[in-house]
């Protein structure tokens, strides 16, 4: 008995003389344990996973985030579509949301409106486009920056083997077409709409810088045309004849493969495709009214996605083009110009530092 009893005292010294014994299990975040040194150490470049929640109303706060952190974000809600342009609607199977763009005296972006819309959610994809963010436990984001600095997004890919969404982030100088909701948020010093014979000068300047992960996506510049309305000629046309795209840069391999012709803009070729009646709007079908489409690929538009960029566009030469080769006419009208993201699917990130037009009329 007297054995047991020292051996009982030596085993509590040891407990109470004894280092604290650590094992692999019990590593911090961020170590790994080590047999050699027998404790945890320090994962070499390891950084702390960045996970933030959103709070809708101030997407704002979220103006430095990388492409790869959106996914990391714990968004509110659980419906398959987030879209953060915050003046929330849905009509006929899709989402959007617009507002007008607030002033931000630290940053250069003369525009009138923003618009952030699902179009590729109409009501024969929306079920499709639910199954994928259901099978795939994911979302559709997007979130807009009310100030016109830009905006960040996660779509992921509703097919396999070809995206069926497709949504688009803008932003507007002047009017939309079909009595849009955005017309009110034009200033009444707006000089668009703007009688095509009246142009002098049109430039359009942006600066932006774009991060992409793994997407399909086209930025372009967006003019459309109306012809004077009929029961009034002071008031224009709300429904557009033509649609052009200036798409300054396109991921998508199998866009305007067949070229129809080029116009010569400061200097360059800019070859297009032609499309006659191209679409409608899909739900909207019995709303609108077919129009053309001028697919213009601005030179060089299919490398250097990603990074900072900067464009001047004069657009003046495009307008000449486009009346020799009989497209528009001096009398018909442009509603405004509005810059578009365009995406099937991707993770990412645009921010724009500078965007700004100059219209001179004769």
């Amino acid at each position: 008995m007297k054995g047991l009893r020292l051996a009982s005292c030596f085993l509590l010294s040891l407990l109470f003389t004894t280092p604290f014994v650590t094992w692999a299990g019990s590593c911090l975040e961020g170590q790994k344990w080590n047999d050699r040194q027998g404790e945890c150490v320090s994962i070499p470049g390891w950084k702390a996973e960045k996970v933030e929640k959103l709070v809708v109303v101030n997407a704002e706060d979220y103006k430095t985030i990388s492409a790869n952190d959106i996914k990391n974000i714990k968004f509110p809600s659980s419906d398959a579509i987030l879209n953060c342009g915050f003046a929330n609607f849905e009509s006929e199977g899709w989402t959007a949301g617009m507002g007008p763009i607030k002033a931000n005296p630290n940053l250069d972006v003369n525009a009138d409106w923003y618009y952030n819309i699902d179009w590729g959610f109409r009501e024969q994809y929306a079920a499709a486009i639910k199954k994928s963010a259901a099978k795939n436990k994911s979302r559709i984001k997007s979130c807009i920056f009310r100030d016109g600095s830009g905006w960040f997004f996660d779509m992921p890919k509703t097919s396999t083997f070809k995206p069926i969404y497709w949504h688009q982030q803008s932003i507007h100088i002047g009017h939309k077409g079909w009595n849009s909701l955005g017309n009110m948020y034009v200033s009444e010093q707006s000089p668009f709409p703007v009688k095509v014979g009246d142009i002098k000068e049109l430039d359009f300047d942006v600066a932006y810088t774009y991060q992409l992960v793994d997407g399909m996506v086209n930025i372009h510049l967006g003019l459309w045309f109306v012809d004077e309305a009929k029961d009034d000629p002071n008031k224009v046309g709300i429904d557009p004849f033509l649609e052009v795209m200036v798409k300054i840069k396109n991921q998508d391999p199998n866009d305007c493969r067949t070229t129809v012709g080029s116009f010569k803009v400061i200097g360059e070729t800019w070859r297009y495709c032609f499309m006659k009646s191209g679409w409608s709007q899909g739900a909207h079908d019995h709303l609108v009214k077919y129009f053309d489409t001028i697919n213009i690929q601005f030179p060089n538009n299919r490398s250097n996605l990603n990074g900072t960029h900067t464009f001047n566009l004069k657009l003046k030469d495009l307008i000449v083009g486009l009346k020799k080769k009989g497209y528009i006419k001096d009398d018909q009208k442009i509603l405004g110009l509005e810059f578009n993201n365009e995406l099937k699917y991707g993770r990412g990130v645009m921010d724009i530092t500078h965007m700004d037009y100059k219209l001179v009329k004769h």
